[in-house]
């Protein structure tokens, strides 16, 4: 079920603070290809489908700290992508309009005023229209150690899930303010001592970790079920190519399929299989974009555990954007 936004004025929140900076590093393009090798540089392969005709007029501006990189993605053409960040957390912030994100079966909405926290690993679909939207991002070890202060108690380990957040409120108000000074501080004409650009950095994700206590994102589970989810994510990707069915999950993971369900949910969104397939199209696609000589499509998914082609293919291309021999030959033109 959808989760319909709830906007907040901009005055209330102080979203001016988030607005792009006219000094930092960018990077420009009216190229959809240009555009998706330059985010796969960064992160990794995705798919974009373009709304609409003309210009697509993208821009990427990004102050890099040390602990959080600051991003501002800003879009003449609204879009949907379909992927999801493999190394480091995100927050995402609209500034100009709606952001519907879809996890598996899971919609979320982020209006004007709202954030959406993305774990690690979070595969999802958004469409976003034309505008700009602000993204922090940051190594989960680093929040996870100021999350840790609101879970039930040290023994708790934290289960990062994605949540929206509002941005009403004193935390929020703390959060944006706190940005805006890192701003400040990395757009500064004079270096800044490492000392005061740490301890910043260090105030905004204790912010944010305030804040997703405050929203629900600060959900713990025990150490035991962390381990079983770890275990099992792991054990799925050293065997891909094997049959691998729910009743198998289990086994590995020593829990009930509830359980298991329950899990997944909560760490990417989706069901248990759904991760398995998702795992299995991204080993196909790295293996497509990485071989040398001659290779068959078929060959790769059968080795990644694929069995029927046709769903395959309908899958792979719903997930990217485009069929598997266009990435196989999008690697041999590159």
């Amino acid at each position: 079920m959808s989760q319909s936004p709830r906007p907040t004025s901009h005055s209330a929140i102080g979203l001016r603070h988030l607005q792009v900076p006219p000094v930092a590093p960018r990077f420009r393009s009216d190229s959809v290809d240009e555009v998706r090798a330059y985010v796969a540089r960064g992160d990794t392969e995705h798919s974009r489908q373009v709304l609409g005709t003309g210009p697509l007029g993208w821009e990427h501006v990004v102050l890099p700290g040390r602990l959080l990189q600051l991003h501002w993605v800003t879009q003449r053409l609204g879009q949907i992508v379909r992927g999801g960040y493999t190394v480091d957390s995100m927050v995402h912030v609209p500034l100009s309009d709606t952001l519907r994100y879809r996890f598996g079966r899971r919609r979320i909405e982020v209006g004007v005023g709202q954030a959406v926290y993305l774990p690690p690993r979070q595969h999802y679909d958004v469409q976003a229209p034309p505008g700009t939207v602000f993204a922090l991002g940051f190594g989960i070890d680093s929040l996870e150690r100021e999350v840790k202060p609101y879970l039930r108690s040290a023994d708790s380990v934290w289960l990062p899930r994605t949540c929206r957040l509002s941005l009403a409120g004193a935390v929020a108000t703390t959060l944006l303010d706190r940005i805006s000074d890192l701003v400040g501080l990395l757009t500064s004409a004079e270096e800044a001592p490492e000392t005061a650009l740490e301890q910043l950095e260090v105030d905004v994700l204790a912010s944010l970790a305030e804040l997703l206590a405050e929203s629900g994102g600060a959900a713990h589970a025990s150490e035991l079920s962390a381990e079983r989810a770890l275990l099992v994510e792991e054990w799925i990707d050293t065997h891909l190519h094997e049959p691998i069915t729910l009743g198998r999950l289990c086994e590995v993971a020593g829990v009930g399929g509830r359980c298991l369900q329950k899990t997944f949910h909560a760490r990417r969104g989706c069901t248990p299989m759904q991760h398995v397939i998702n795992r299995r199209l991204e080993a196909v696609r790295t293996q497509l974009l990485g071989a040398v000589g001659a290779v068959e499509v078929t060959s790769v998914a059968m080795a990644c555990g694929f069995t029927h082609m046709g769903r395959f293919s309908t899958t792979y291309r719903q997930r990217f954007g485009e069929s598997p021999s266009g990435t196989l030959r999008r690697r041999v033109q590159s």
